[in-house]
């Protein structure tokens, strides 16, 4: 068998930048065209990417007829789905060569999980995937976060070492003549002069040097990683990022200064996360879970400023004998946080003090399709309300549908 995909005929972003990267000019299977990016399906690396991406998707309760779901894998395939951009139609069984007889005989089940991907839990544990990857969490974190609360922190940053040691060593980077941002809201003073006649100005004094650097441990009050008492130097990747992360309002006068990391740092980075990395094995991909779920504790919001957890991960980056961590900033795309453990590793660029005002706040926003899936809105009914549907639909989801559609369309 030798049936070719093109990266055209893929949805799945992770599986189409394989496809982009490893194909060559030749003739799709699926959409019948000459294409640039063509690869074989027959290739193991190419079959468990594939699988990757259905995991990644999908929860294996809707493809195992076990727990309920289809019959098999392929058939979410059959219609429209998340990773190909045309659905596989099943030919007749005397045409064996087909796509789809291709797709089919790739194994769902595997032996070695260093080297393959499987797409169902399988073997002799009455288990399945339940969480697509993308959903996927490290019920260890789960445990911890419930322990936290009883237990010292020098044990809990003991705990968290012994256990992320090993799989944050590949995140591991030296770093060294880098410039970044930090941010103060308020200013030091103001210098207003006029003249009899003439218009008043003003002249603003920014915080500037130790002024907006960390605050000495002795003032230093309880953040999203060090504890009341502990000075640590936060900054950003660009100014917006510092002053978005400091969350000023409108009308706000705020400090900026520039700080350079002169000689190498040793930091843990989880802001180049990718998926496409981890998408080869069963092992890589529990490794992904794993560091997907630190990397959100660490970036995620925090409205409740409950930093015991963070607080944890920070202490025990420190035993490890890393310098700082870097991560993605939730508050601005494509931009990054780092945080140094020791002040003393980045010094303030001289000259470097601004004043800016906040004159507004900008939300950037998506519409979101309301989808009623029958199978969720009935498991909602009988968990949540009883009543009519029409009802249900319109107190919970603000759409009058009366007259609109029938059953058929749930």
């Amino acid at each position: 068998m030798g049936n070719c995909i093109c990266s055209e005929c893929i949805k799945d972003s992770n599986l189409k930048r394989y496809v982009v990267k490893h194909g060559s000019n030749g003739v799709c299977n699926m959409c019948g065209e000459h294409r640039e990016q063509v690869l074989k399906i027959a290739t193991r690396e190419f079959q468990n990417r594939m699988k990757a991406a259905i995991r990644y998707n999908y929860s294996e309760i809707l493809y195992n007829s076990h727990w309920g779901g289809v019959s098999n894998w392929i058939s979410l395939l059959k219609e429209e789905n998340l990773i190909f951009k045309l659905p596989i139609e099943e030919p007749n069984e005397e045409d064996e060569d087909d796509l789809y007889w291709e797709i089919n005989a790739i194994p769902g089940h595997i032996e070695d999980y260093s080297t393959d991907v499987s797409l169902y839990f399988g073997g002799e544990r009455l288990d399945a995937f339940f969480d697509p990857i993308m959903r996927d969490r490290w019920s260890w974190i789960e445990a911890l976060s419930e322990k936290i609360g009883y237990d010292n922190p020098n044990i809990i940053s003991k705990e968290i070492s012994n256990k992320i040691k090993d799989i944050i060593t590949p995140l591991a980077k030296e770093i060294e003549k880098i410039d970044l941002y930090r941010a103060r809201i308020g200013i030091k003073d103001i210098l207003i002069y006029s003249e009899l006649g003439e218009e008043t100005q003003k002249t603003y004094i920014p915080y500037k040097k130790n002024e907006i650097g960390a605050p000495w441990p002795k003032i230093a009050t309880e953040g999203r990683f060090n504890r009341a008492g502990t000075s640590y130097l936060y900054l950003a990747s660009n100014l917006e990022t510092a002053i978005n992360e400091i969350r000023p309002s409108v009308g706000h006068c705020v400090s900026i200064g520039k700080f350079r990391i002169e000689k190498k740092v040793n930091i843990v980075d989880f802001s180049n996360l990718d998926f496409y990395d981890y998408a080869t094995s069963d092992d890589k991909i529990d490794e992904y879970v794993r560091l997907k779920s630190i990397e959100e504790i660490l970036c995620i919001p925090n409205p409740d400023k409950e930093y015991r957890l963070t607080q944890g991960f920070s202490d025990a980056f420190i035993l490890l004998g890393y310098d700082g961590v870097k991560f993605k900033s939730s508050v601005s795309y494509d931009t990054y946080n780092i945080v140094l453990f020791s002040p003393s590793c980045a010094k303030y660029i001289d000259g470097t003090h601004e004043v800016v005002e906040i004159k507004g706040l900008k939300y950037d926003i998506e519409n979101k399709e309301i989808n009623i899936n029958k199978k969720y809105l009935e498991e909602y009914i009988s968990q949540n309300n009883t009543g009519h549907k029409d009802e249900i639909i319109r107190d919970n989801f603000g759409i009058d549908i009366k007259g609109t559609f029938n059953e058929r369309t749930l």
